[in-house]
C-alpha cells in the first residue's frame, strides 16, 4: 500500500509541475518605467534602463496597455503594444515571449504571432534613439 501512495503522489506532483511551468515563467520580472506620452512620444532617459536587461515595461497612464521596450540583438530598440490581437486582452512578458493568459496566444520579441487563436502580429513602434534617450515615436 505504500508503494501504491507514493506511485501516485509523485505522478500528481509531476503533472502540478507541468501544469505550472507556464505559470512560473510569467513570474519572471521585467522592470516597468513609469512614463508619460507627449506629442505622440514617449521619451525614455537611457540612465532609467536596467544594465543587462534586454526587455523593459513601459507603464503610460494614457495608454489602455503597457508597451514592450526591446532592445535588439544590434543594441537598436522598437517597441511592441502588449494588447493580444485576438480578443484586446493585455499580454504578459517572460524572458522569452509574450502572451495571453486568457486565450493562449504567444508571441514572440518581434510582435509576430507564435502560437493562436490570435492570427495578427502586435503593433509595433519606432524608436529613435538620440545620445541619452530613446524616443518612442507613437
Amino acid at each position: 500500500m505504500q508503494r501504491r501512495e507514493f506511485i501516485r503522489t509523485s505522478c500528481l506532483l509531476c503533472a502540478g509541475l507541468l501544469i505550472a511551468q507556464p505559470i512560473l515563467q510569467s513570474c519572471s520580472t521585467v522592470p516597468v518605467l513609469k512614463l508619460q506620452a507627449k506629442n505622440a512620444q514617449i521619451i525614455v532617459d537611457k540612465a532609467t534602463l536596467k544594465p543587462n536587461q534586454k526587455l523593459h515595461i513601459i507603464r503610460n497612464t494614457k495608454m489602455d496597455f503597457d508597451l514592450l521596450l526591446v532592445e535588439n540583438a544590434d543594441g537598436s530598440y522598437h517597441a511592441l503594444y502588449m494588447q493580444c490581437t485576438h480578443y484586446s486582452q493585455p499580454l504578459a512578458a517572460n524572458s522569452k515571449q509574450l502572451f495571453c493568459s486568457a486565450h493562449g496566444s504567444v508571441f514572440n520579441f518581434n510582435g509576430e504571432v507564435l502560437k493562436s487563436p490570435a492570427e495578427k502580429n502586435l503593433t509595433k513602434y519606432i524608436v529613435e534613439p538620440s545620445a541619452n534617450q530613446l524616443i518612442i515615436k507613437l
